[in-house]
């Protein structure tokens, strides 16, 4: 084998090489998306089983208490605010409110995705401090 022929081998195997690891990843990344899929079902199933349709949050000590939550579609979640002043702002926009001390907020989720929120004084989009997490999952006709 020339050296031509040599370098050129090694470039489509270092090439071959790098795109299986592309693949081994994407896997990866979609077990572990199967995987978080399968968790929120059987924690569904438990919310189901006890014909939980109403939820609630307590907004305490400058977080959500549960900071993440799944529902099925057509489930309340109420946050009650036992602390200061505090926001519930999904990220996207589709619910916002300002709470007191004492003050409650309800929102019906009608729609299967995962919603991300935080309070505007203490947190921001995306995660940042004071934030929270609910995946509302299909209604699958077993409540």
């Amino acid at each position: 084998m020339n050296l031509i022929n040599k370098n050129e081998y090694l470039i489509n195997k270092s090439i071959f090489n790098y795109w299986i690891f592309i693949l081994l990843g994407i896997c990866a990344i979609s077990s572990l998306d199967q995987q978080l899929l399968r968790t929120a079902i059987a924690e569904r199933v438990q919310i189901t089983s006890a014909k939980s349709s109403n939820t609630t949050v307590t907004i305490i000590n400058f977080e959500f208490q549960p900071k993440n939550l799944t529902v099925g579609v057509g489930d309340k979640v109420t946050w009650i605010n036992k602390g200061a002043r505090h926001g519930v702002t999904s990220d996207d926009g589709y619910f916002a409110t300002i709470l007191k001390n004492g003050e409650y907020f309800s929102f019906t989720f009608n729609k299967a995705r995962v919603f991300t929120y935080y309070c505007q004084f203490h947190g921001g989009p995306g995660g940042r401090g004071m934030s929270g997490k609910i995946v509302v999952l299909p209604d699958e006709g077993n409540k």
